[in-house]
């Protein structure tokens, strides 16, 4: 299966080119969504695999999690 490249780093995806408006206009949002590819191929593959390699590098701290959050640790470990 093919996929874009991630971006170099995972602080890319806060550099400002990358990060939507403070000031939301709904406007934009819609014309975003009809013409423009929402998230580009890099972008949304960085975000997908950098979270995952996150989660996995925490994975013993999720298997020790106190109690009360046992039940959503289990289902993000189950994933994994």
């Amino acid at each position: 299966m093919e996929h874009a490249e991630p971006l170099p780093q995972f602080s890319d995806l806060l550099r400002e080119e990358y990060l939507w408006s403070e000031e939301y206009d709904e406007e934009a949002d819609e014309m975003r969504y009809e013409e423009d590819e929402v998230f580009p191929a890099d972008e949304f593959y960085s975000f997908y695999y950098d979270s995952w390699q996150s989660v996995e590098a925490y994975r013993d701290i999720l298997e020790q999690v106190p109690a009360e959050f046992a039940k959503p640790a289990a289902a993000v470990l189950e994933l994994l």
